[in-house]
């Protein structure tokens, strides 16, 4: 058996899995190919591996009696070569070794070999299939946005407090299609979350303390406790995460026509048209958040689309903003944190699926007053 796929897409933690429920009957060799780099050394790796003798690994024909032992083992043997295109000897012998032995009579051998590349075994190995030893074929694709939301919230759920998410859906959601979108690796996925949530412990850390309390009323002279908070870890940081390994502005890519186009969700849209609109016709020092709900908000009724609440909408700003598309400048009252664009409008229009979207939503001042 041959397992390919991309770094990350869970070849090594689903084989390992598997082995978990049936390793009583079997007897299991694990090798990383890219700590042996002889005929010698990897024979003897897999020979330690499958519990054979030290007189048997320091035989001097050590590749004859490992091959001996799996065509007289009782017990069914499965070797694992993890990296296997690391696995580079002269004439790839060992490897054209390896991959006869299941093929053996009487062999107990289950060869499992797992590396990046989808042709590895007809590039590497042409002769297999010429001596019939082709192994079976299973490809891993890339994780879908979807399937890292479900990874990514399985793992959070096990660090929750009171229910209480230690990372936002928003922020989760905003992790899983920008790593989706560029590689499809868990494990980046896994990281920058871990990264996001050192941020914010970091943070928190850094706060001072207050040592007197006045909880109980009777010292009002002395500052009140804080209440016992857990922070979560929102877009904002999330984002900066995100900036830090792809770059802040979203990667655009050509469509088979030659076009280039940004998938971006009906939500997101609605609000690059808000704030091209306000742009147009408000002055700047109403170009605010809670300006742009407003009208976003009045835009939606008018087409009977249901629209997020004022919290997600503020989510929502820093999830477009974290793609490149606007600017925020914070403030403490969040409504009136002002809100730019970091496009021109052609750019908007380059990303909206809907061309006529913008145009309807341009045409319609009406929109702006209440």
């Amino acid at each position: 058996l041959y397992l390919s796929g991309a770094p990350g897409t869970g070849k090594t933690s689903c084989l390992m899995f598997v082995k978990k429920g049936i390793e009583a009957a079997f007897s299991f060799a694990f090798i990383n190919c890219m700590t042996v780099n002889t005929p010698t050394a990897i024979y003897r790796a897999i020979s330690k591996e499958l519990g054979l003798s030290a007189k048997a690994i320091n035989s001097k024909n050590i590749a004859q009696v490992l091959k001996n032992h799996i065509l007289n083992s009782k017990t069914m043997n499965v070797l694992v070569l993890d990296e296997i295109d690391h696995l580079d000897t002269k004439g790839q012998q060992v490897l054209y070794s390896l991959f006869e032995w299941p093929h053996m009579p009487n062999s107990s051998l289950v060869l499992i070999g797992i590396a990046n590349s989808l042709d590895l075994t007809d590039r590497m190995l042409p002769l297999l299939n010429t001596f019939k030893f082709q192994p079976k074929l299973m490809h891993f694709l890339p994780y879908t946005k979807d399937q890292i939301v479900t990874i990514l919230e399985d793992r959070l759920s096990e660090a929750q407090t009171d229910g209480t998410p230690v990372i936002s859906p928003m922020a989760v959601q905003l992790c899983a299609r920008k790593i989706a979108a560029n590689t499809g690796d868990i494990r980046k996925a896994l990281d920058v979350c871990r990264r996001a949530i050192e941020i914010v412990e970091n943070r928190l850390t850094r706060q001072p303390t207050l040592q007197a309390t006045s909880d109980d009323r009777c010292n009002p002279g002395s500052p009140m406790k804080r209440s016992s908070i857990i922070q979560k870890v929102d877009v904002q940081e999330i984002s900066s995460v995100l900036s830090e390994v792809y770059g802040s502005r979203l990667q655009v890519t050509n469509s088979s026509a030659g076009s280039t186009t940004v998938t971006l969700p009906l939500n997101q849209m609605l609000l690059l048209c808000t704030v091209v609109l306000m742009k147009k016709h408000c002055k700047t020092q109403d170009m605010t958040l809670g300006k742009a709900y407003d009208v976003c908000k009045r835009i939606c009724k008018k087409r009977d689309i249901t629209f997020v609440d004022e919290c997600s909408f503020q989510s929502l700003c820093k999830l477009v903003e974290s793609r490149g598309f606007v600017q925020l400048k914070m403030s403490q009252v969040p409504r009136l944190t002002k809100i730019s664009l970091k496009m021109d409008d052609g750019e908007v229009e380059l990303v909206l699926q809907d061309k006529a979207m913008l145009p309807s939503i341009l045409a319609d001042t009406t929109v702006l007053y209440k």
